[in-house]
């Protein structure tokens, strides 16, 4: 099995978002409120960085160096057979 943590790249925010969306707790009010704006500063910076498994993406973390903002999020299917991405 091939697992590594990585910094995420800018291609891989509709997995990302996939995953946000997907969770129950700590829910994003407005989808919309994360853009790809968002996505290309956090991945120049790198600010997000992945789990990947065999190539699959299981979760990710965020950390926003401008204010400490910070978050981390496992894909909830993770519990129930697998990931999403």
């Amino acid at each position: 099995m091939d697992r590594h943590i990585r910094p995420a790249r800018f291609e891989e925010r509709d997995c990302l978002s996939e995953i946000r969306f997907a969770v129950q707790e700590n829910k994003l009010g407005d989808p919309g409120a994360v853009t790809d704006a968002h996505y290309a500063w956090f991945t120049a910076h790198p600010g997000i960085w992945v789990w990947e498994e065999d190539s699959r993406i299981l979760g990710f973390s965020a950390g926003d160096t401008r204010d400490g903002d910070d978050l981390g999020i496992v894909s909830p299917s993770c519990a129930v057979g697998g990931p999403i991405c």
